[in-house]
């Protein structure tokens, strides 16, 4: 189970975005169908007018329901602690702040997949062409956070990297592009794994 690192304020009950969430719930089932979000790994998210629908802490992807995500429309970053502003019910994934600060970052992406790809976790990062964060940092923190913003400062059009220890995340102008992209490289892995078995 994961544990959130940040203090949760709800704003309301009625998360806005319902015309993202059916490509998101699409995206998601199709990353179970493919292997790449075992259990209750991984987290999705997609831009909205005034923040971005999530899924909410511990939610199997493959069975995500439209229930199931939370709309965060601010993050705040004091000496002693992360706060962020939600509508909806329930805990936002514990990844929100790496969603959040991408969001910021690239206002080109408008869909976050974080997944666990055991294919491409297991292939040399350099055989596949894709960027990673050079330090393994605690998931749902500010210095995973802080890792993933410098990658993207070293590659500002970066669509597919590796968090060291950590999974992958994949990003698009919709959750559609995002999967696609998820799927495009673990094909690319599951290639070299093959021809590594020879």
């Amino acid at each position: 189970m994961s544990v959130v690192k940040f203090r949760t304020i709800f704003r309301g009950s009625n998360p806005r975005g319902t015309p993202y969430v059916e490509e998101a719930i699409f995206s998601c089932r199709e990353a179970k169908r493919r292997g790449l979000a075992p259990g209750t790994s991984g987290n999705v998210s997609v831009r909205t007018p005034r923040g971005f629908l999530i899924s909410v802490a511990n939610t199997a992807l493959g069975t995500i329901k439209q229930n199931e995500f939370v709309e965060v429309v601010g993050l705040e970053r004091t000496p002693l602690e992360l706060v962020v502003y939600v509508y909806g019910k329930q805990e936002p994934s514990s990844e929100t702040p790496l969603h959040w600060a991408i969001y910021q970052a690239r206002p080109d992406v408008g869909a976050i997949l974080h997944l666990h790809d055991d294919f491409v976790r297991s292939v040399p990062a350099y055989f596949l062409d894709i960027p990673f964060t050079w330090t393994q940092q605690q998931s749902g923190t500010w210095a995973l956070v802080q890792e993933v913003l410098f990658l993207l400062r070293q590659h500002p059009n970066a669509q597919y990297f590796i968090l060291q220890g950590h999974g992958v995340v994949s990003t698009g102008k919709t959750a559609e592009a995002a999967i696609k992209q998820a799927v495009k490289i673990h094909r690319k892995a599951n290639r070299y794994k093959r021809q590594e078995k020879k």
